[in-house]
């Protein structure tokens, strides 16, 4: 449109309503967003669920007397299953952590495109091959304590 002048909300208006497609897209998908938000619940359904709650007898809710009593499950699985049992049932998941002077720290740094893209290019495992080179040099320039 040469000659005319559109103010930003027009263009906006236009971009979003220029496809019948995006349109529908729109109307049936919402904001197009993967995760769903939950919403607090209202007083009526906070209600309904106190209510659903109250009624069934298996659950019933904790006096602020019981709830003092808890007591973590450290302290109370060995006592049921035994030290081998809860150590079992209580050990870490996932890989084990590192004595702090040995962990990785974690780097954000600027270096040229076409060496990131060199080390890429060799696959994975590039970052711990940068790591081997940094080491390599601070080594060879006496830079670190330990090796």
């Amino acid at each position: 449109m040469v000659g005319s002048i559109w103010s930003h909300s027009q263009c906006e208006a236009t971009r979003c309503e220029s496809s019948a497609c995006a349109r529908q897209t729109r109307e049936r998908n919402g904001d197009m967003s993967k995760r769903k938000i939950p919403h607090p619940a209202t007083a009526e359904e906070d209600l309904k669920i106190c209510d659903a709650a109250s009624a069934d007898p298996d659950a019933r809710e904790l006096t602020h007397a019981e709830l003092a009593d808890f007591k973590p499950a450290g302290e109370v699985l060995p006592g049921i299953l035994g030290t081998a049992g809860a150590a079992m049932l209580m050990k870490r998941r996932g890989r084990p952590a590192l004595p702090v002077d040995e962990r990785k720290v974690t780097l954000n740094m600027r270096a040229d495109r076409d060496v990131v893209e060199a080390f890429k290019a060799t696959g994975d495992g590039w970052q711990t091959r940068i790591n081997d080179v940094l080491r390599a040099y601070a080594t060879s320039h006496k830079m670190l304590r330990r090796s």
